[in-house]
């Protein structure tokens, strides 16, 4: 009898030993944006076998273990894929998903009723800074769309414009962020002298240009069409219209220097999310994603890989896979102040949190600091054409 108990007692210490602590990753590997979720998914693998590699979790060094699942980038199939994730695969934190609307509908049908973490690394829209009332369990390592648009209103001012008009393309995202833009803009006592929304897929967009040039000459431009950009800019050339053009990040396209006449886009300065690549932090990631292939500088992949490591290092700091614990430790390890943690120090962070000492990552994608909504600030670059390509500078916010 003893000896069975002894027996029964070693293969739970054994079983323990080697049990895993699983976490979700939900990615439209099928749907509008299969590729860049693959990729997504290269950099989520990458952070997990950098915590495996450095001691795991826990003293026991459980293995992280990521159950993958196709959102399709679409609202009720993802309910589907998350409700396995948690009421089977019973994970304890989730990647994911890429895209936006799907975020809010699996937080708000399965995450969020069953207190588990969400941390997107590409849902942009500007709703999820607003739509969880009652809990503190969804935080993504992108920034807000529309807060490019209060970014664009603090260069605009940097350039001692005082006054522009603007036109967009007519979506709703681009009409958050001229909201956005409008709001900072005139609070810095800016002046809005006209507003004009414009449809994609036009031949001419001339009369629309006459107009506003007679209010400003300074335009701000935000469109995410391509084409219907450049046929904007191309009219523009007419009389030399426009003195300065401000634009968001759908403009950014080698495509437009190649198709838009070289003196007009001398004029142009774009405003887009983007990475330091001179930081220490941005190079240790690209110093591990060169070594395992992956392309450091594809968008969201910086982003994936933070999410990631950032769970991983909730789930060390709440010391089990208890979910409210992980929730409260994601601010912990995020925020300042801390020591200092980079890209791949797992085993520095691992033994920190061991000796009870406060931790503060910083991302490949840049310094993450949650606010009150999940959100991160992010970094911003002004673009512009050198020669005949684009010339990037870090914003300094």
């Amino acid at each position: 009898m003893k000896i069975l108990l002894l027996l029964i007692f070693l293969f739970k210490i054994s079983n323990f030993a080697y049990s895993e602590v699983k976490i979700g990753n939900l990615l439209a590997l099928t749907g509008p944006i299969p590729t860049i979720s693959e990729l997504m998914g290269e950099a989520v693998d990458l952070a997990v076998e950098h915590i495996n590699d450095q001691g795991a979790l826990f003293k026991e060094n459980q293995k992280l273990v990521v159950i993958r699942k196709d959102s399709k980038c679409d609202p009720l199939e993802v309910i589907t894929s998350a409700k396995q994730l948690v009421e089977i695969e019973r994970v304890s934190g989730i990647i994911g998903p890429a895209c936006s609307i799907p975020t809010i509908s699996q937080a708000e049908e399965v995450s969020i009723p069953a207190g588990v973490v969400t941390i997107s690394m590409s849902a942009t829209s500007k709703k999820i800074s607003s739509f969880e009332l009652n809990s503190d369990l969804v935080f993504r390592t992108v920034s807000s769309y529309s807060h490019q648009g209060a970014v664009l209103a603090k260069v605009a001012m940097m350039k001692k414009i005082d006054n522009v008009v603007i036109f967009y393309e007519s979506e709703k995202s681009n009409e958050n962020l001229v909201n956005s833009f409008v709001k900072r803009y005139e609070n810095l006592g800016g002046e809005i002298a006209h507003i004009l929304p414009f449809y994609k897929g036009k031949d001419s967009y001339l009369n629309d240009i006459l107009k506003l040039q007679q209010k400003s000459e300074n335009l701000i431009l935000v469109s995410n069409d391509l084409e219907s950009t450049i046929t904007v800019l191309n009219g523009l050339q007419k009389d030399n219209m426009f003195d300065i053009i401000l634009g968001s990040e759908g403009l950014l396209s080698q495509k437009l220097i190649n198709e838009v006449d070289s003196e007009l886009v001398k004029k142009l300065s774009v405003i887009s999310p983007a990475y330091d690549f001179d930081s220490l932090a941005f190079k240790e990631w690209q110093k591990y994603a060169n070594t395992a292939g992956i392309d450091a500088t594809t968008p969201f992949l910086p982003n994936a890989y933070d999410a990631t490591f950032l769970l991983g290092l909730a789930i060390e700091m709440a010391g089990s896979e208890d979910l409210e614990k992980i929730a409260t430790s994601i601010r912990d390890i995020a925020n300042s102040p801390g020591e200092k943690i980079l890209p791949g120090e797992w085993e520095k962070a691992k033994l920190l949190i061991s000796s009870g000492e406060s931790i503060d990552y910083i991302g490949a994608s840049g310094k993450i600091q949650f606010d009150d909504n999940g959100d991160v600030i992010g970094n911003y670059s002004i673009n512009i054409i050198a020669d005949t390509y684009w010339k990037s500078v870090i914003i300094d916010q």
